[in-house]
C-alpha cells in the first residue's frame, strides 16, 4: 500500500510541476521583461481553459479529434487575441510608471475577466472529458494513470522549456528578451 502511494504521489506531483510550469514561465517572462506583476495572469489562464473546453464539446460530435486542435486554438486565441489586447491597450501605456499603477491596471483586468468568465459560463464547471478519452491509461507500477497528466503534460512542459530556451539563446529576439534580464 506505501509503494501505491508513493508512485500516486510521485505522477501526481510530476503532474502539477509540469503544470505549474507551464503557468509559471509565462508569469516569469512577464515579469522578467515588461517588469509588471500581472495579477490578471491566472485570469488568461482559466478563461483559456473554459473555452477550450467549450470549443471541445462544439467540436466533439463532428469529430472527438478536432478536440486537440480546438485545445489550441484556444490557447492562441486568447494568449495572442486578449493578452495582445490587454498589452497594447492598457500595459504599454504605463510602462516605467510607478509599480502600483500596473498593479492596479492588472487587478482591474483580472476582476473583468473573472466576471465576464461568469457571464460567459457562469460559475458551474465546464468539463470536456473527450481529449482524456482518447488518450489510453498508463500504469506504472500496478498504478493505472492518465497518459495525458503523466506523458503529455510533462512532454509538454520539456517541450516548452527547451523551445523557449532555443528561442532566448539562439535568436535575435531572445536575445533581446534576454538583454532585459540583466
Amino acid at each position: 500500500m506505501n509503494s501505491t502511494l508513493a508512485v500516486l504521489a510521485t505522477l501526481d506531483g510530476l503532474a502539477y510541476a509540469a503544470l505549474v510550469f507551464l503557468v509559471s514561465v509565462g508569469l516569469s517572462l512577464i515579469f522578467g521583461v515588461l517588469r509588471i506583476v500581472n495579477v490578471a495572469h491566472g485570469s488568461f489562464y482559466a478563461f483559456g481553459a473554459f473555452l477550450a473546453a467549450t470549443l471541445s464539446l462544439l467540436v466533439t460530435p463532428i469529430s472527438p479529434w478536432l478536440t486537440y486542435p480546438a485545445l489550441l486554438v484556444a490557447a492562441l486565441t486568447i494568449g495572442i487575441v486578449a493578452g495582445g489586447l490587454v498589452e497594447r491597450v492598457l500595459l504599454s501605456r504605463v510602462y516605467g510608471r510607478e509599480e502600483v499603477l500596473q498593479l492596479l491596471i492588472t487587478f482591474a483586468v483580472f476582476m473583468i475577466m473573472d466576471n465576464l468568465q461568469r457571464l460567459i459560463w457562469g460559475v458551474q464547471p465546464v468539463y470536456a472529458a473527450e481529449p482524456l478519452k482518447l488518450l489510453p491509461n498508463v500504469t506504472i507500477f500496478n498504478v493505472s494513470y492518465t497518459s495525458y497528466q503523466v506523458v503529455l503534460l510533462p512532454i509538454v512542459a520539456v517541450l516548452a522549456m527547451l523551445g523557449l530556451r532555443y528561442f532566448l539563446r539562439k535568436t535575435l529576439s531572445g536575445a533581446v528578451i534576454l538583454s532585459t534580464f540583466l
